[in-house]
């Protein structure tokens, strides 16, 4: 007699389901079959399997889609519900940055990391880019990876560069170079990543260099090149925020320039690119990614990803942060195409 354990199935019956592949379009009056964490089958009127743990669920009236990605977020900044919701992004730069993001303590990442996970989820958004910019100690980044983990969310992390002040008496915290910092993250890409491989776990490593517009273009280089030799799947960083993008310092262009650009690099906000930008973003296989709630609340202009769409570059939205907002991912879509059409009409 087989000890092997009976799968358990589900079926949704009646559906109508969103495949997002030109191939077979949206299907009405589909059923979908589940075995354990796996959809075996799509189709209509689908036989019941012979076993008997099978939960039927009836999908009349309900649209099934494929989990949502969230190709931008600052998880750890779930403990801070609604603290943001009237900042600009002066106020948010000061504050959250300067002096929120240096009283974490490892716990408060691993808690707000872990409910933010859950919330996404709970929300339909199955996979995320989580830049994670408050890494003030190993313990820290420990703390993040494995909130993730535990919550069993799809994503990459993208270890941060960005050093928060340190509170006077955090004298670890002053020592904590960008030097111990790439060693630190490889010590967490070898310790949790293993082979880094998507298509074999759920988690995947990355990084999130420092703030390109507030370096040398040198540096920025250097810490894309680091990123790169530490194995990094992707590579993202905040950059041409619109009307705070006062220097005019166009990142992506001086990137494109030194031949820097590639498919593994993604970019969040660019309210402010230019056509040229825009252009070598499409020919390199970079992403945008839009954040449209932040950008309109925090004054950093309207989002680009749908004249980035038209121009041929690959796009994506985010939530951002949940320190001035919430995890309704269809919002972002709406308030997107809202804000796209206040554009053009």
């Amino acid at each position: 007699m087989s000890n092997t354990p009976s799968p358990n199935f589900a079926l949704i019956k009646n559906a109508t389901v969103l495949t997002v592949d030109p191939l077979h379009g949206t299907l009405a009056n589909s059923d979908i079959l589940i075995q354990d964490d796996r959809i075996v089958a799509i189709g209509q009127a689908l036989p019941n399997p012979p076993e008997s743990n099978i939960t039927i669920i009836d999908g009349q009236e309900c649209i099934v889609t494929p989990g949502f990605v969230d190709g931008h977020h600052h998880m750890w900044q779930q403990l801070l519900r609604g603290v943001a919701t009237d900042w600009s992004l002066f106020d948010y730069t000061v504050n959250m940055r300067t002096i929120y993001g240096s009283l974490y303590t490892p716990e408060d990442v691993y808690l707000s990391t872990y409910v933010a996970a859950l919330s996404l989820i709970n929300n339909g958004v199955t996979s995320v880019l989580e830049h994670c910019h408050i890494i003030n100690s190993p313990d820290h980044a420990d703390a993040a990876v494995r909130a993730l983990q535990d919550a069993g969310i799809r994503g990459t992390f993208c270890y941060g560069f960005y050093a928060n002040p340190p509170l006077p008496d955090q004298v670890d915290a002053r020592s904590f170079s960008h030097n111990l910092r790439l060693s630190d993250a490889a010590r967490i890409r070898d310790k949790l990543f293993g082979q880094n491989d998507p298509a074999e776990q759920l988690l995947t490593f990355g990084v999130a260099p420092d703030e390109p517009e507030s370096l040398p273009i040198e540096e920025t280089i250097t810490q894309i090149k680091q990123s790169r030799e530490l194995g990094a799947r992707i590579i993202t960083m905040h950059v041409a925020m619109g009307p705070y993008d006062l220097a005019r310092r166009q990142v992506v262009q001086s990137l494109a320039n030194k031949g820097i650009l590639g498919p593994h690099l993604v970019f969040s906000h660019g309210s402010s690119f230019t056509e040229s930008e825009l252009q070598a973003i499409k020919e390199s296989g970079a992403s945008i990614v839009g954040t449209p709630d932040t950008e309109l609340q925090m004054g950093m202009g309207f989002p680009i990803v749908f004249q980035a769409s038209d121009r041929g570059c690959r796009t994506c939205l985010g939530i951002d942060s949940t320190s001035n907002q919430g995890y309704d991912f269809i919002a972002q879509m709406r308030l997107a195409l809202q804000a796209g059409r206040a554009q053009e009409n």
